[in-house]
């Protein structure tokens, strides 16, 4: 059975709450153990800002946490595979990792820009033009929003409309529906890859039969 996606519930943890948000996508709650939950808590929020825990998560936390999963397919055959990639791998043009990754039933969760600081969200689906050619990318942003006041004037997405949408009726997938052009564009705008510092994603799959299954399921 599945759980819908979560939002955080401070300032600071949209990392480990994008991270759940992966594994919930890709994984029925009966398949995750408790400790998984406990060890997303234990690396993460490591980064301190004025006092302890208030920087959110790094990217060495969120690379090791890559790691560690791989560990575990290996070592109890748990079937995840992950990846992190940084700086000039981040991006969703032709040549991107992220792009066949998650077509083929995975998942990513990538730091963007946001409001002028880091920000994690799960990236776990696009819609394409007739050509082809990737329009619009799903996400889910663990930062809850009312959709009138982050539109009005001096709201966290004012001006943005075109570019960003909110999704209503997709717990278990996605909240917003966010423009390519946003998401590449090299300016401190919301949801931008490009001009974030540093630069990063973890990607998430299956490594078993299921992933294809899970992918029909979100389509």
């Amino acid at each position: 059975m599945k759980a819908p996606l979560r939002y955080q519930i401070t300032q600071y943890d949209c990392g480990p709450t994008s991270t759940l948000n992966a594994l919930s996508v890709l994984f029925d709650r009966e398949e995750l153990q408790p400790e998984l939950l406990n060890h997303v808590y234990t690396l993460m929020l490591d980064k301190n800002h004025g006092a302890h825990h208030r920087g959110g998560t790094s990217e060495a936390a969120m690379s090791f946490f890559a790691q560690w999963l791989n560990g575990c397919h290996k070592s109890v055959g748990w079937p995840i595979e992950a990846m992190h990639l940084h700086g000039e791998e981040v991006h969703l043009s032709e040549r991107s990792v992220i792009v066949p990754w998650v077509d083929d039933g995975g998942v990513a969760v990538v730091s963007c820009s946001f409001c002028g600081t880091d920000h994690y969200v799960l990236l776990d689906g696009f819609q394409r033009d007739v050509f082809g050619k990737i329009d619009r990318v799903s996400l889910f942003d663990p930062l809850y929003l009312d959709e009138a006041d982050a539109f009005s004037p001096g709201g966290k997405l004012y001006g943005l409309k075109d570019d960003i949408s909110f999704v209503r009726d997709e717990p278990f997938f996605c909240n917003r529906s966010v423009s390519v052009r946003l998401m590449e564009a090299c300016e401190k705008c919301p949801y931008s890859l490009s001009c974030n510092t540093p630069r990063e994603a973890t990607l998430l799959r299956r490594s078993d039969k299921e992933r294809k299954a899970c992918d029909g399921r979100r389509k």
